[in-house]
């Protein structure tokens, strides 16, 4: 990727350390990637760099869980916002898990236990 445009910017968000970490590690092979501690800090993220082309989000976070905050993107005024695509990593891989997910308007779904390449392939193919 060297010769091409500069790498596209995923906001990771986690309320886990480790996860984010896990993440950002799998993700800066091919991405920019900024993190954010819950969804508020996320918004704040969001709202202050039009660099960030994707959010990768857990669902149970404080402060602002991953739902409130897919709402917030989708509600939202601004056009570069409303349209992100939200990508959900979560441990529920409960049947029902991704389908409340994509209700509240996430783009795709991903486990927790993904492997790197499948996570990587995923979020490639949203952008």
């Amino acid at each position: 990727m060297s010769n091409g445009p500069a790498q596209a910017c995923v906001l990771v968000v986690d309320d886990s350390r480790f996860v984010r970490t896990t993440f950002a590690t799998i993700l800066r092979s091919s991405f920019t990637v900024r993190e954010a501690g819950d969804g508020e800090e996320a918004w704040a993220a969001i709202e202050a760099d039009s660099s960030i082309v994707l959010v990768l989000t857990d669902l149970d976070m404080p402060k602002l869980t991953g739902f409130a905050l897919i709402g917030r993107i989708r509600n939202s005024t601004n056009n570069r916002i409303r349209e992100l695509p939200v990508v959900v990593i979560s441990g529920n891989e409960e049947p029902g898990a991704k389908e409340r997910a994509r209700g509240a308007g996430a783009t795709d779904f991903i486990a927790k236990s993904a492997e790197a390449t499948e996570v990587l392939s995923r979020l490639n193919n949203v952008l």
